[in-house]
């Protein structure tokens, strides 16, 4: 950069910081003349001369006639100098310490399927292990793993893929991990950008991660894209492109071969879907790491003994069901699938527990319905409050047949109970509420959580089960 030795010889004077540059004196023979304007130079021939490995100043021909305005835009311009200096070590600072933050929520996600091993990045969007990376690098795997930083390998599993966007959430069996948070909004054309990956781990290692940075080049808000032009390589995919606040405004998807800079990642305002799903699916990976054991020898072959019939006060099965809940379109904080659902009958009262996968919370309501068998409509209902702990028992009605709503005529019926332990729902209800008196009934478990249009939607459900009081 051209600078004038008027200029810095002023910051000298001026106690300006020290930048490297060595104060040349001034010469005896040396004559400043001026070109009519005050303060610049009529052929500007300054610049910085390397001499001995330290910067110095060479000459500056101004023009004739020196004046206080040529002093005072020196000054100017050298405030304007140390200014961008010290500007770009503080932006190139500020982009250490942000990588410095990410850098432990970044992982090295190796998947292995029908054709060999996919490597790719993943970053930690919920410190309870939930992941974001690419659809394609987890497509057909059969076993997932996830590396972070200074940690062991860890087993995962894709809890939600959108295969239009290309990107999918995983879960992995660890929590309290470090995490990196979703941007709320959308970047601006022209924002600047850090992408963090593991780019040809297979070449250059995967011991550390690799940074580049750049800027947004075009936002495609229809197609749920941005596109920039930070450098990215095979292995990029699924990480995240932060913002200067170390959001994640991206999750690498991919870029145009034979083209430089121009790569695309999936904006995380349209991969919030994906990320909020994954947060109802536990951690089950379909087959555990094998162990080896020594093999025992075969047992001899035994004829099963009839199981007996369930006498009084013994659990009975309602149902059960996967982790998955069967309406995902609705989302929940925690994953309000029924893991199982039991039912006794002890001392005139009916006991069922519900067993989900997770314990209910936030807007959670745990529903049961009974009718008679046969019946196309339940007759009772009980409805529990997870946010007010409240519960309420009574006739089911239909209010609108169209879109099924229902609500409950609440019936005051003492000794109605429910409990929440963990994961289970435990509720007692006596045997004389439910009317008509029978020892046959049709019984139906649901969660649901409400949404908003502050309606109660059903997430997971068990159908209907003949239980005998």
């Amino acid at each position: 950069m051209p600078l004038c030795r008027a200029a810095l010889r002023t910051a000298v004077r001026g106690r300006a910081p020290n930048l490297g540059l060595r104060r040349r004196p001034p010469r005896p023979d040396a004559t400043e003349w001026g070109a009519g304007v005050p303060g610049r130079c009529a052929r500007p021939v300054c610049g910085i001369e390397k001499g001995k490995g330290v910067s110095t100043v060479s000459r500056c021909v101004e023009g004739p006639g020196r004046s206080s305005g040529g002093r005072v835009v020196g000054r100017m311009a050298s405030a304007l100098v140390v200014v961008a200096l010290l500007a770009n070590a503080g932006a190139a600072q500020g982009v250490a310490d942000l990588v410095e933050r990410a850098r432990p929520a970044v992982a090295i996600v190796v998947a292995r399927a029908a054709g060999g091993l996919n490597q790719g990045t993943g970053f930690v969007y919920d410190p309870r292990g939930f992941l974001l990376t690419a659809a394609h690098v987890v497509e057909g795997a059969s076993e997932v793993t996830a590396r972070l930083p200074n940690r062991r390998p860890m087993v995962a599993v894709v809890a939600q893929v959108n295969q239009t966007l290309d990107v999918a959430a995983l879960r992995v069996g660890e929590e309290s991990l470090p995490f990196i948070r979703l941007a709320t909004g959308r970047p601006r054309v022209g924002e600047e950008v850090v992408v963090l990956g593991y780019p040809l781990a297979q070449v250059i290692g995967f011991e550390d991660l690799t940074v580049t940075r750049g800027i947004v080049s075009r936002l495609l808000v229809e197609q749920g894209l941005l596109q920039f032009d930070a450098s990215v390589n095979p292995g990029n995919s699924g990480g995240p492109v932060l913002n200067s606040r170390g959001e994640a405004v991206g999750v690498v998807v991919g870029r145009v071969r034979g083209a430089t800079g121009i790569n695309f990642a999936v904006l995380s305002e349209a991969a919030q879907d994906v990320a909020r799903l994954a947060l109802q699916v536990p951690f089950a990976p379909a087959s555990p790491p094998a162990v080896q054991t020594p093999r025992p020898a075969p047992a001899p072959t035994v004829e099963p003994a009839p199981r007996p019939s369930p006498g009084p006060g013994e659990w009975r099965l309602i149902g059960s069901k996967g982790p998955t809940p069967r309406n995902r379109e609705i989302r929940t904080p925690v994953n309000l699938a029924i893991r199982e659902a039991r039912y006794r009958v002890e001392a005139g009262v009916l006991f069922v527990q519900v067993e989900l996968y997770e314990r209910p919370t936030g807007d959670a309501r745990i529903q049961l319905f009974w009718r008679l068998p046969g019946a196309g409509t339940p007759a009772w209902a009980l409805l529990h409050y997870m946010s007010s702990r409240r519960t309420v028992f009574g006739r089911y009605v239909l209010a609108d047949e169209v879109r099924r709503f229902f609500r409950v005529d609440p019936r005051e019926v003492p000794g109605i109970r429910v409990n929440i332990t963990g994961s289970f729902v435990d509720i007692a209800v006596p045997l004389e509420a439910l009317q008509p008196r029978t020892a046959e009934w049709e019984v139906a478990v649901v969660t649901a959580y409400l949404g908003r249009d502050d309606v109660y939607w059903a997430v997971d459900w068990l159908p209907w089960t003949r239980i005998t009081l």
